[in-house]
């Protein structure tokens, strides 16, 4: 009997290892619709590692850039206009060969060429661009500036995605968004009054439009003035910092945020709409992000899977 039972455990286990390595392959196929990124948080603004063109450096997530943008000296001859803040900043366009994020790949892929040398300066690391929003419209875009992680999923035609993500995030508001010129817009509101709102996480500090800072007076504690420099490193302005809050988004009321009051350039072009704030990190690090670029739907969400603390 004990030789049956071992001749059949013999033939039984081709078979199992051929489950498991089926299994294993199942798992492995699933969670390739999830990418998956390490974030290093340099100051306030949210980074990745990347390659383009065999050369290593950090690119900025940017929801408030179009696309992408690499760093480059400009070349006049050949400029296309790119925006700050504060007004038109000049920039070349080209086209890249192959541009690596970790798992995810591009090939010829246009991107814009801006001088970022000041900020490599600034936050001592190698800046090597900007990743905007057309590099994502393709997933739900998950940013957990708590635990440094960056989550890209997968989606069908209609937005939705193919797998779940590894970790459980609680939902705490949502609402529509606006995609307009590959910019991210939502609505947020102070009293009763309506905010169009640029959601822009290569942004620090929020902004709040000097033309709408009526609105916000006595929600805003000015605390000092600093010097803020546009994307161009070229032009800065000393602006009025401090922090803000009464802001609204559907039926969640935020917190402090730290803020300031500037003028925000003629840069988007929302027809008779002004731009009223762009809510930077300032605000956002304050949740986990959602976009699906798809749905058109901006969500704001809390960590559930909280490491026990020693």
């Amino acid at each position: 009997m004990a030789g049956t039972l071992r001749s059949n455990t013999n033939a039984m286990f081709p078979k199992l290892l051929f489950a498991l390595t089926t299994i294993c392959a199942i798992c492995s196929t699933l969670n390739a619709s999830i990418h998956q990124f390490d974030l290093k948080m340099v100051g306030s603004l949210p980074m990745i590692k990347g390659i383009v063109q065999n050369d290593t450096g950090y690119f900025i997530l940017d929801t408030g850039a179009p696309g992408l943008a690499l760093h480059h000296a400009i070349d006049t001859n050949t400029a296309t206009v790119s925006y700050g803040i504060d007004g038109q900043v000049l920039s070349n366009q080209t086209v890249i060969n192959e541009f690596e994020l970790g798992t995810l790949n591009w090939q010829n892929i246009e991107a814009q060429i801006l001088d970022l040398n000041h900020l490599s300066k600034a936050k001592g690391v190698k800046v090597l661009g900007l990743l905007g929003v057309e590099l994502f419209k393709d997933y739900v875009l998950t940013i957990d500036y708590n635990n440094r992680k960056l989550y890209c999923q997968e989606t069908d035609f209609k937005g939705n995605v193919i797998d779940s993500l590894p970790v459980k995030y609680q939902l705490v508001q949502e609402g529509q968004m606006l995609l307009l010129n590959n910019r991210v817009y939502a609505f947020f509101m102070i009293g009763n009054e309506l905010l169009t709102t640029l959601i822009d996480t290569g942004a620090e500090l929020c902004v709040i439009s000097n033309k709408h800072f009526r609105k916000w007076r006595s929600h805003f504690d000015v605390l000092r003035k600093i010097q803020v420099i546009d994307v161009s490193g070229k032009s800065s302005t000393y602006v009025k910092a401090g922090y803000a809050d009464g802001l609204e988004f559907g039926s969640l009321v935020l917190g402090k945020f730290l803020a300031i009051k500037s003028p925000i350039g003629s840069i988007h072009n929302l027809g008779e709409q002004p731009l009223n704030l762009i809510a930077g990190n300032s605000l956002m690090a304050n949740y986990v992000v959602q976009f699906n670029f798809k749905k058109r739907v901006f969500a704001l969400l809390h960590y559930t899977d909280l490491p026990t603390k020693v």
